[in-house]
């Protein structure tokens, strides 16, 4: 695979961080959305490496995440995987992808095999399963990670 333009939302958590490194490392051109500007030493860190720092606000707003979108080949949700993100935020950043001409989205799907799971097992399966309908159904290409539980989560902390 050649160079991509991959926008990546959520940099600094616990997929995030080693994601965006790795994008960075095989010489991608990384976008890191994110709602402010903050003293985060891991934007300011990605910033060095080449990533570029695109402040949106408000994540809601499809037609801002649209034009931060403008250019990019695959959109990365890497954020912790909510009812509101699923039900209320991914819906929105697949539509500014789809608007964008994005080519690629890869939703907030890093644990389990969640098309494996019935519905009715679990609230948050059941979600992620009815937004993989909208995400299978749009016509843009998609990749879901299925690594198993991510270790930390089962560690006490």
């Amino acid at each position: 695979m050649g160079k991509q333009h991959v926008a990546v939302i959520g940099v600094a958590g616990q997929v995030g961080v080693p994601l965006t490194r790795g994008l960075l490392s095989l010489g991608h051109d990384v976008t890191i959305i994110t709602r402010k500007k903050q003293q985060d030493t891991t934007l300011a860190d990605f910033e060095q490496l080449g990533a570029k720092i695109s402040f949106c606000a408000d994540m809601h707003d499809t037609e801002l995440m649209t034009d931060i979108l403008q250019g990019v080949d695959t959109l990365v949700a890497s954020v912790p995987a909510s009812k509101s993100i699923i039900e209320q935020s991914e819906p929105i950043w697949l539509n500014a992808a789809l608007k964008a001409g994005v080519k690629r989205f890869v939703p907030t799907e890093f644990g389990c095999h969640t098309q494996a799971i019935e519905m009715g097992d679990g609230e948050v399966f059941d979600n992620k399963k009815r937004f993989h309908d909208l995400l299978m159904n749009s016509g843009i290409g998609w990749t879901l990670f299925y690594n198993g539980g991510i270790f930390d989560y089962f560690l006490p902390n």
